[in-house]
């Protein structure tokens, strides 16, 4: 819950709670076979301060199994 509340913190657009967990939950991946990953959410401001906000990117247009595990290993740092 901290983490959560020091997330929604760092926020420059005010949002609910629940904007917030819509939001990220609705940033799924596909899975491309043993390839890496594709990202299957819409861009928007929001996702853009998450990003910034948690020092990575998940937004491009391909991601690479190898950079999803980089981003992995930086989440579980912080």
């Amino acid at each position: 819950l901290l983490h959560f509340r020091l997330l929604k913190r760092s926020l420059k657009s005010p949002c609910t709670t629940e904007q917030l967990l819509q939001i990220l939950k609705s940033m799924n991946f596909a899975d491309i076979e043993e390839q890496g990953f594709m990202p299957l959410y819409e861009r928007q401001t929001i996702t853009d301060e998450l990003h910034e906000a948690c020092g990575f990117r998940t937004d491009y247009q391909f991601l690479t199994k190898r950079k999803m595990k980089e981003i992995q290993k930086k989440s579980k740092r912080r």
